[in-house]
């Protein structure tokens, strides 16, 4: 697990694990030691690697990156029994990239951050966005493999006549 927070409830000692390390405090300074898990969690969301519900041992990975606030990269990687499972992205302005490494006998969904007018590149090629588009996301499945992701979301040129986008 990339993150996790044990043994809050009695105040006598409290877990943040991440990978394979474990730091553990004696209940002396709870305040920092609940924002530590806190932040454990957060770190753990924003690059978005998953299990997919039903899954077992991350045979199918949900890949659904939450960039939010002033965060403008995040990377991970979890070593599954099927392979080594990576989310790598940054946003820049009106581009969010996504670099992406799925196992071996491993499938994936990835949802991207996306809006219905965005322009939306898998490995160089461009993807008709209206084919996968839901809610805010684009959503793709797919195999085993390495893949560079792109999304440019579209800014309208706007006048004082009001907006071209969409004409």
């Amino acid at each position: 697990m990339l993150g996790c927070g044990i043994g809050v409830g009695d105040d006598s000692c409290a877990c943040l694990q991440v990978g394979d390390a474990v730091a553990q405090d004696d209940g002396a300074n709870r305040d920092a030691r609940v924002e530590r898990l806190l932040v454990g969690q957060r770190v753990a969301d924003g690059p978005g690697i998953r299990p997919a519900p039903g899954s077992i041992a991350f045979r199918d990975i949900v890949i659904r990156p939450e960039p939010v606030g002033d965060v403008t990269a995040a990377k991970a990687s979890y070593l599954s029994p099927y392979g080594e499972i990576v989310s790598d992205w940054k946003k820049e302005d009106n581009t969010f990239t996504l670099r992406v490494r799925i196992p071996a006998n491993a499938h994936a969904t990835i949802y991207l951050p996306a809006e219905s007018t965005s322009d939306v590149t898998v490995n160089g090629v461009a993807v008709a966005i209206e084919k996968g588009y839901k809610e805010g996301r684009y959503v793709m499945e797919t195999g085993s493999g390495e893949y560079l992701l792109h999304v440019v979301n579209r800014r309208p040129v706007t006048s004082s006549a009001g907006s071209y986008a969409g004409r």
